[in-house]
């Protein structure tokens, strides 16, 4: 339950930038009558809400996180973290989904041209069940609306129980779909015992990009290489904001994030299990950018293995 006296600073905080921006408004007054009310202020209200119950979360994910860290000896020295100013939520929902919306929005004739895109985990209910069904992913751009997809190849329950081998986890297939270009590829997973590899193949079995984590008790940190011309992006977690991993180059400069349990205004985009990976322009080609996706659904899969060892409920 969200604070009703912080809920009502960002409500009208929000509903000032967005009286006060023409282009903002005329994306919410369907009807013209130069007011943002009923339907069109809940979309508004619906998204400050989930933002408030997130930083909530975020709160509870930076103590286990500095616990883990504590318990593994390292250190935690950081500073401070600061109550947010009143109307913090509101300036972030407007400068980074609505304001900048309207001057960038991206487009291109293959989801590798996006510098933006969102991964989202369909399924329902069949999410709450992690490994027992095969997971399917759309890919949306940042408008929200459907440019490709991703579906899972096995069924990890029935592939894990049938596996004879104590030292072997099998390997991962995933089928991607780019409408834009009708372009197919396979994103695969392969896991050891300090390593997982999500590599990205074309049509004809040829892995042009990868990206690879290596064991580490807390953080998780991947490598996204393109094999076409040795470049490499850099994906890491932090203690601040856990819930969004920062994108580096080779001089570990942040030149994007992957922003997990996304939820924004494009296309009514709201709740469900997704990410957001921006990429600032120009700091990626295409094969690594189809690798920070591949990063993505590596982060996904982590996390809901760290649900479950959460949880106490194992693989089978």
């Amino acid at each position: 339950m969200v604070d009703a006296a912080r809920l009502r600073d960002e409500l009208r905080r929000m509903r000032t930038l967005i009286q006060n921006d023409p282009d903002v408004k005329a994306q919410f007054d369907k009807d013209g009558n130069g007011t943002i009310d009923g339907d069109e202020w809940e979309q508004v209200r619906q998204l400050v809400v989930q933002r408030l119950e997130r930083e909530d979360e975020e709160t509870a994910e930076r103590t286990r996180l500095t616990q883990a860290m504590q318990a593994a000896g390292e250190p935690t020295e950081l500073d401070a973290v600061h109550a947010p100013a009143a109307g913090a939520v509101a300036e972030g929902i407007y400068d980074g989904e609505l304001s900048s919306r309207i001057a960038s929005a991206t487009t291109g004739g293959s989801i590798a041209d996006f510098d933006e895109f969102i991964l989202q985990q369909e399924g329902g209910a069949k999410q709450l069940f992690g490994n027992a069904f095969r997971r399917e992913y759309a890919i949306l751009s940042p408008n929200g609306s459907s440019i490709g997809s991703v579906s899972q190849r096995e069924n990890e329950m029935i592939q894990e129980a049938t596996n004879r081998s104590l030292f072997e986890v099998p390997d991962l297939h995933f089928d991607a779909f780019d409408a834009l270009s009708g372009a197919r590829y396979v994103l695969k997973r392969t896991e050891g015992l300090t390593r997982q590899r999500m590599g990205v193949l074309d049509e004809k079995g040829l892995m042009f990009a990868y990206t690879d984590w290596k064991f580490h008790l807390v953080w998780k940190k991947y490598e996204v290489c393109s094999t076409v011309d040795g470049s490499k992006l850099l994906v890491q977690n932090q203690l601040l904001h856990p819930f969004t991993l920062k994108i580096l180059d080779v001089m570990e400069e942040p030149v994007g994030s992957i922003e997990r349990g996304f939820s924004g205004l494009g296309g009514l985009l709201s709740g469900g299990n997704k990410m957001r990976i921006q990429i600032r322009p120009g700091e990626a080609n295409p094969g690594l950018r189809l690798g920070v996706l591949a990063a993505a659904l590596l982060t996904d899969l982590a996390q809901e293995e760290d649900k479950s060892r959460a949880s106490g409920v194992f693989k089978l």
